[in-house]
């Protein structure tokens, strides 16, 4: 975990060195981003497995299902997810390893799959994905923050369709005075990091500009897919990271800015499907139209 970490963090200061616009260089500090706030990496208590069996559960207690699309229970109650790891157990050591990411441990219990639903058998939790993320503080001030959430898969998910890496904040003011803090499109940016094997990697910069809000005061989102085709290899989003800067509206009169809350969060597709889309209805909650896999739920208090 702690090797995982700095790796992650040494990422940070690369995509901050590379990959912000011209105009944000001076609000970035890489220095921060290695040394300061920004937390573990932890795994998420929710996986994959968590949602197909939730789904497959409901289905054949002919409970309703409601924000999910027919397709897309029609994909998680089939056997196209058993069919997948049949898959992979018939793939080299050498493959699951470069490719997939998978562990000695992982590869030793995906040789024993048989086929078996996943719902009855627990153990089999281990064969699908687990997201980690963490937050942490660029910069902070009166009339400006700075925020980074990072994110891994440990290994290839089983389902790759389009992800979203999104964050929320409510700011609070001196004596109680009422002020907001409004999303900036211009130096905000996010890299997403396209993976086949250690030799092929492909980030990919999402602009600011690019990002989903219906409402710029209160939250900002990013989307992506999970798994793109370049030059006859299918790389798959193995980890990103999602840096927000965010400024005081009324500046000349204030008041300035006492805390910053935020919230971060990553919702996971398992089906392309319409149904994706994203809101910020208020305070730190996020709305993700369908059904995702919400996992990396992180949190963060800044003062200046």
């Amino acid at each position: 975990m702690k090797k995982r970490f700095i790796s992650i963090c040494m990422t940070c200061a690369v995509l901050v060195g590379v990959y912000s616009p011209a105009s944000a260089a001076s609000f970035v500090d890489a220095d921060k981003v290695l040394n300061q706030s920004v937390s573990v990496l932890v795994p998420d208590k929710r996986n994959e497995y968590d949602h197909i069996v939730e789904i497959r559960e409901a289905a054949k207690n002919s409970k309703r299902i409601t924000g999910i699309s027919a397709q897309e229970v029609e994909y998680i109650t089939s056997d196209a997810i058993e069919n997948e790891l049949l898959y992979r157990a018939s793939l080299s050591d050498k493959i699951l390893k470069e490719q997939y990411c998978y562990t000695d441990d992982v590869i030793e219990a995906l040789r024993e799959y048989d086929g078996e639903k996943l719902e009855t058998n627990a153990e089999l939790r281990a064969l699908t994905a687990t997201l980690s993320a963490s937050i942490g503080e660029l910069v902070r001030s009166e009339t400006r923050m700075g925020v980074v959430y990072t994110w891994e898969w440990d290994f290839k998910p089983l389902v790759r369709f389009t992800d979203y890496a999104a964050m929320s904040w409510v700011g609070t003011y001196r004596n109680g005075g009422s002020n907001t803090m409004l999303f900036d499109a211009f130096t905000s940016f996010a890299v997403v990091y396209y993976y086949f094997s250690d030799t092929k990697r492909e980030p990919i910069t999402h602009n600011g500009t690019d990002f989903e809000s219906d409402n710029t005061y209160n939250g900002a989102a990013v989307s992506f897919p999970a798994e793109m085709w370049k030059d006859t290899y299918y790389y798959w989003a193995k980890y990103g990271s999602m840096f927000v800067y965010i400024d005081l509206t009324n500046q000349e009169d204030g008041p300035m800015l006492y805390e910053l809350n935020t919230h971060a969060e990553f919702a996971h597709y398992t089906v392309g499907a319409a149904l994706d889309g994203v809101s910020f209805p208020f305070g730190l909650s996020i709305s993700f139209t369908g059904e995702p896999t919400i996992m990396g739920e992180k949190n963060l208090c800044i003062r200046p």
